[in-house]
């Protein structure tokens, strides 16, 4: 379980400019975060450093990301939807 301190910092930076986005992703922590693990935390961190258009194409397989390692909690993601 992650600390209370990086659950707030990954909620924050959920909050984005899309608002589709921003709602899957409030949706995804809402289910999810108290069952990520650090590694998938670390990844989700790394993701959100994407910007929204790629993330919205990724989250919605319009495109594929070229970052295979992120390949885990994008279909995390995905499979929330």
């Amino acid at each position: 379980m992650l600390a209370a301190k990086q659950q707030e910092r990954l909620r924050w930076r959920c909050r984005r400019g899309l608002l589709e986005l921003d709602l899957l992703l409030a949706r995804f922590l809402t289910d999810k975060i108290d069952t990520l693990d650090e590694s998938q935390a670390q990844l989700l961190d790394r993701l959100l450093t994407y910007p929204d258009q790629d993330l919205s194409d990724w989250l919605m397989a319009r495109k594929d990301c070229d970052d295979a390692s992120l390949t885990p909690i994008l279909e995390l993601i995905q499979r929330r939807g």
